[in-house]
């Protein structure tokens, strides 16, 4: 959990998940600097990227995204006592922003479809993939779940291999043709968002 250092409320509560081979503190000062730079409340767990541990929700898998947007409907029982336990004893703020680097960010569109699903989506400020890559072919489905005013972003590295030779800057273009859809970074790689204390 990173928390902004401000004296206004928070406005936002922002999920960050990591990539594959990653874990949440691989990305601290980018988390940490999410919370300051926009005053938000910033949740950066660590689940499992083997996709053969299946009791354990391996990030890349359906089943996962769909029991992450479970924690954000009604009234976050279980987000606001993690986030108590950590330290802060308010209520979260209702905004939400998912985020997600490489294959965090196919998790991060996924869930926003399961809230699409549910049509749990009022709270939903937008999705943010940092160099987003999905599995399989559900991230183009995914996308076509959440609702065209909930904005989509793919801040993108240079396409090559890490990030599926940009494949998810493909399927974002395809599901919202004309669209602002994010950047291309020239010279940016893939670990750009892994910034770790």
């Amino acid at each position: 959990w990173y928390y902004p250092d401000s004296d206004e409320p928070p406005q936002r509560l922002i999920y960050l998940q990591h990539g594959y081979l990653g874990v949440g503190p691989m990305y601290s000062y980018t988390a940490s600097w999410l919370a300051h730079r926009t005053n938000s409340i910033v949740v950066a767990p660590t689940l499992t990227w083997n996709i053969f541990d299946i009791d354990g929700y391996p990030l890349m898998l359906s089943r996962t995204h769909r029991a992450v947007a479970d924690l954000f409907p009604g009234d976050r029982t279980a987000l606001n006592a993690s986030a108590q336990a950590a330290g802060y004893h308010k209520t979260l703020p209702s905004r939400l922003v998912l985020a997600g680097h490489s294959a965090g960010g196919g998790l991060a569109v996924g869930v926003a479809g399961y809230l699409a699903d549910r049509d749990a989506t009022g709270d939903l400020a937008g999705v943010v993939m940092l160099d987003g890559v999905g599995f399989g072919d559900h991230l183009l489905s995914d996308l076509a779940k959440i609702p065209r005013d909930i904005p989509v972003y793919n801040l993108a590295g240079e396409p090559y291999g890490w990030n599926d030779f940009g494949g998810a800057s493909t399927d974002l273009a395809e599901a919202r043709p004309g669209e602002f859809t994010g950047v291309l970074v020239n010279g940016g790689l893939h670990a750009d968002a892994m910034q770790s204390s």
